[in-house]
């Protein structure tokens, strides 16, 4: 009983797995991207509060 249930539940544990990477894959570009564009910033910043 219980291996027929450990493999009914395969499927949905694999869709799971699937929807939790295609979330990952969305969410690092753009958090390599927020990145990106903060790190000029940041050290443009602190090179100007140590130029003064």
């Amino acid at each position: 009983m219980r291996r027929w249930y450990n493999h009914a539940l395969l499927p949905l544990e694999m869709g799971t797995i699937l929807t939790v990477l295609s979330i990952v894959r969305l969410i690092v570009p753009s958090l390599t991207f927020a990145m990106a564009l903060e790190y000029p910033f940041r050290t443009w910043q602190i090179a100007h509060t140590l130029r003064y």
